[in-house]
């Protein structure tokens, strides 16, 4: 019995010495794969953004000197835009056709995409970093890229006046919330000969806006049906009314649907 034991005993060091050998193999090997080519990119915040936000895009590219991206999604050509002009289909081998992102010493590399003017629907889009002007349908097994997918939302404003009731000379306040907290709202009043706008911050912490309309306004106000017009402004541009947008009649002078965009 005595024996015995020292043959397992001898057998259990023995396969001690295996493993750490496979061990040492492991950290041999595990370097090599290391220094495969990698891209990268991510999106900053919770990946679900307001039309007319600034996106930004960030990540590493270990394998080239510029990262390459591009977008897929709804209503968008097959294979595609580029990432700053969406209805711009890329094409492989043509850097110019793709939103083109230096490389930094560092490998890493960042992007702001401003949404203000590029014309998206509201959807889901999955955005492309690729390590070369390459198209998805070009891809292969040496193609270095990375993805991310992101929620495109249509931004919208709630807003009521106060008092229900609105008499000639006496102020009165529009308030609301601008979901997507653009940095301020442009607030129209029209009626029948008559038209008067005041652009208005928005708080960051809650969205809110507030627009007290003096009895300077309101003393110029005739008898009659009025209309108001809330429009987001972004990166200080605030567009001009559209007679489209003109749909909200003041009802016993009370504003109740939300205003798009």
């Amino acid at each position: 019995m005595f024996k015995q034991g020292n043959i397992n005993q001898s057998g259990f060091r023995k396969m001690i010495l295996l493993l750490i050998i496979f061990g040492a193999a492991a950290l041999l090997i595990s370097p090599a794969s290391a220094d495969k080519p990698f891209v990268t990119i991510v999106a900053k915040g919770d990946q679900s953004y307001y039309m007319g936000e600034e996106v930004v895009f960030g990540g590493m590219n270990t394998d080239s000197d510029s990262t390459y991206l591009f977008i897929t999604g709804p209503n968008l050509p097959d294979g595609g835009g580029k990432l700053s002009s969406p209805s711009q289909k890329p094409v492989s081998g043509d850097p110019s056709s793709f939103t083109m992102v230096k490389t930094k010493p560092d490998k890493t590399w960042e992007y702001t995409w401003y949404t203000y003017n590029v014309k998206l629907d509201a959807g889901t889009y999955t955005i492309y970093a690729v390590s070369k002007p390459e198209t998805k349908d070009q891809f292969n097994d040496l193609t270095t890229y990375g993805t991310v997918s992101i929620i495109y939302k249509k931004p919208f404003i709630i807003a009521e006046i106060s008092p229900a009731t609105i008499s000639k000379g006496v102020s009165f306040t529009v308030s609301g919330f601008a979901e997507g907290i653009p940095p301020n709202v442009q607030i129209w009043i029209l009626g029948k000969n008559y038209y008067t706008k005041s652009i208005q911050s928005v708080n960051s912490d809650d969205a809110s806006f507030k627009y007290v309309v003096p009895q300077k306004v309101t003393s110029q106000l005739a008898s009659g049906q009025y209309f108001t017009v809330r429009h987001r402004c972004q990166r200080g541009l605030c567009p001009q009314p559209e007679p489209e947008q003109r749909h909200e009649p003041l009802q016993d002078h009370r504003s109740r649907k939300p205003a798009g965009q």
